[in-house]
């Protein structure tokens, strides 16, 4: 259990320091970062139901703290500072959660990303909170996996497209969960990075 803890700690510390939900490491400053590790850390110790998927540098807890510790940082920064630039990087990561909830809620952000000085920030965050009251869309969902499909297509083996093809059908007829899709794009992850997939709240928060 001992070796087990000792190599969390040293993936969510790579965690933090490359990726933290894709707001590299000089966006925060060392007490943040420090204070963010720290969190994780209890979490571990405090926590028998963390789960590593083969994408090491996604951790899920079940009571979702510490990936939302992550998301909320992320946001008081946005909002703190007024960056636009940042809130830009925040959309690139709700992007495919967006879609995946509410079509016509994503195609207005999409336009509005492409006048981004018009944005308000709080109203963002507002609009990204009651899409978390949306209930689960299949067919919305198939949707977003489809689009996620397209960065692997290419790469992926005829046995890899097989499984997926599968796993997103039994999804669709209510035979398999999303969670067991969302993890099989973790898998494909690991085999071929995405660098910009792996910046997606649709793919690390524990949510449907």
């Amino acid at each position: 259990m001992n070796d087990l803890k000792y190599w969390l700690r040293q993936d969510i510390q790579y965690y933090i320091m490359h990726h933290a939900f894709s707001i590299h490491a000089h966006d925060f400053s060392k007490k943040e970062i420090r204070q963010m590790e720290d969190k994780a850390y209890r979490l571990i110790n405090l926590s028998g139901d963390a789960i590593i998927t083969d994408l090491k540098v996604c951790i899920i807890d079940q009571n979702k703290s510490y990936s939302n510790d992550l998301q909320l940082a992320c946001r008081e920064r946005c909002i703190e500072t007024k960056n636009l630039r940042l809130l830009e990087q925040e959309w690139a990561r709700y992007k495919y959660y967006v879609m995946s909830k509410h079509q016509n809620t994503y195609n207005y952000y999409r336009n509005q990303f492409r006048r981004i000085e018009s944005i308000n920030i709080e109203t963002f965050y507002r609009d990204m909170d009651l899409l978390s009251g949306y209930p689960e869309n299949i067919a919305a969902n198939v949707n977003t996996l489809e689009h996620i499909w397209g960065y692997f297509k290419q790469k992926a083996s005829t046995k890899e497209k097989e499984t997926w093809l599968n796993l997103v059908s039994a999804y669709q007829k209510k035979n398999q969960s999303l969670f067991a899709c969302k993890d099989y794009i973790h898998h494909l992850l690991s085999k071929y990075p995405s660098e910009y997939l792996s910046y997606s709240y649709y793919l690390i928060r524990n949510i449907a």
